[in-house]
């Protein structure tokens, strides 16, 4: 069976520099006063390291909404790293503000007021309230009476499933801190773009707040409560990824998802990429590239992943639904033409589509190459993502499959069956997506695959 781990490999989580605690109970809750210095009595918090709730009380915020007088909405938030100049930003729950309330008036009509954790408060805004879906960046002006500790979006931390998370929030009159415990239930297989749930029960106070790992590492934001014993959050990669679609990101967080800034390059590919998710349910979402274009149908070549029965890997599912969001952002329905499980290829059809441009593969070998990039485009926000690396001749994929090389761009599982190209926009192969590594399957060898499909 091709394309497998040869081995089964540990999912890596960096660590902080933090001391090791017992685990909680999964129903253990524990509160602490906005004074970082004093000691949070049993529970959640209290099974943390002191250096991981001090770094929380001075991240953790609570926000509310007002017309006037009114409060409309109360939130957690947390502090994050932004590109905003010369301001402090927060990530918070959308439903901060009410979803009956007109998004061009939150900017003209509402107050945000944030209690800061040393007692303080101050007022806030939000650039742009209408590119939101699941929450809100409010950006605070000097916060220099606030020593604030911005948790970390880091793109490359990995968790395992079924991990001790934590819960945390602070309430808005009272300012306390307050946390409850669970586990995780997040799937590793699961879409960057999909909701996760935690078994910690929140309250309402707590919507917006972050779920934190037991070495206090962000995994996501609280973004709502249910009746049920489990609370969804928006997981930290989907939130990283919005704010790199939309140059929100940090300098320190742009390093680790460069955009393709080559001159020519990013114009290059959003005319050659299109995202594939399969299905309504979007079982699964990757990238792919017009190979092929003729006068009202075009080809694409990606990722047999993408029509993979869950579970087993040398069968297709013949019931999904393949749906291809083109680069001017319409969506149409993709055929499956041919496809090879063997080398993780497939190559889908669409009808009615006039203007793509299609890559040149060539049937040369890749040499030595001074630097390469990896592109693929998010499905959700349309926007073309990139990450640069070098090629590593000669050493051989973790993947079970002798022909793959490997390169150390770093890519998210949206950018499987996406082009890696040189400095000039040629085409070297297609990625595939590993913990340590980015395999690719070479131009030769799909260009040998090509003419084998088509003959066949």
């Amino acid at each position: 069976m091709m394309m497998k781990n040869k081995r089964r490999m540990g999912v890596h989580e960096k660590q902080r520099p933090c001391k090791k605690v017992i685990r909680p109970t999964l129903d253990g809750t524990s509160s602490a006063r906005s004074d970082s210095s004093r000691e949070p009595s049993p529970g959640a918090l209290s099974q943390l390291s002191e250096q991981i709730v001090s770094r929380l009380c001075r991240s953790v915020v609570s926000l509310a909404s007002f017309h006037g007088d009114t409060k409309l909405g109360e939130c957690t938030g947390i502090c994050i790293e932004t590109s905003c100049p010369d301001a402090t930003s927060f990530l918070t729950s959308r439903l901060l503000i009410p979803l009956t309330w007109p998004t061009r008036k939150i900017t003209e009509n509402l107050t945000i007021e944030v209690h800061l954790p040393n007692g303080r408060t101050v007022t806030g805004w939000i650039e742009h309230p209408g590119r939101y879906v699941d929450f809100f960046i409010v950006n605070v002006k000097d916060l220099s009476v606030f020593d604030a500790a911005p948790v970390s979006l880091d793109c490359d931390m990995q968790f395992e499933p079924y991990r001790k998370v934590a819960a945390v929030w602070r309430n808005f009159s009272s300012g306390v801190l307050r946390a409850r415990s669970g586990v995780d239930l997040a799937s590793l297989s699961a879409l960057t773009c999909e909701t996760m749930l935690s078994t910690c029960q929140i309250n309402k106070a707590g919507i917006g707040g972050p779920l934190v790992d037991f070495d206090g590492n962000f995994v996501g934001m609280n973004c709502s409560r249910t009746r049920m014993k489990k609370t969804p959050y928006v997981r930290r990669e989907h939130i990283l990824q919005f704010l790199g679609s939309h140059r929100m990101v940090s300098a320190r967080a742009k390093e680790e998802i460069d955009d393709a800034e080559e001159p020519g390059i990013e114009s290059e590919m959003k005319q050659l990429l299109c995202s594939i998710p399969g299905g309504v349910a979007k079982f699964f979402a990757c990238t792919g590239v017009f190979i092929k274009c003729n006068a009202c149908s075009a080809t694409i070549l990606t990722s047999a992943s993408l029509v993979r029965v869950s579970g087993d890997a040398n069968r297709i599912d013949d019931n999904l639904r393949i749906e291809v969001c083109l680069p001017n952002q319409f969506r149409v329905v993709g055929i499956l033409n041919r496809y090879n499980l063997h080398y993780n290829v497939a190559l889908v059809d669409i009808m009615g589509y006039w203007g793509p441009r299609e890559i040149k593969i060539s049937r040369h070998l890749v040499t030595s190459c001074k630097r390469v990039i990896a592109v693929g485009r998010l499905f959700t926000y349309h926007s073309i993502m990139a990450a640069k690396g070098k090629l590593l001749i000669g050493k051989r994929s973790k993947l079970d499959c002798k022909e793959l090389c490997v390169s150390t761009c770093k890519i998210t599982k949206a950018g499987i069956g996406g082009p890696l190209i040189d400095t000039g926009g040629n085409f070297l192969g297609m990625n595939f997506y590993h913990e340590e590594e980015t395999p690719f399957l070479p131009r030769d060898v799909i260009h040998c695959l090509l003419l084998n499909l088509n003959k066949g």
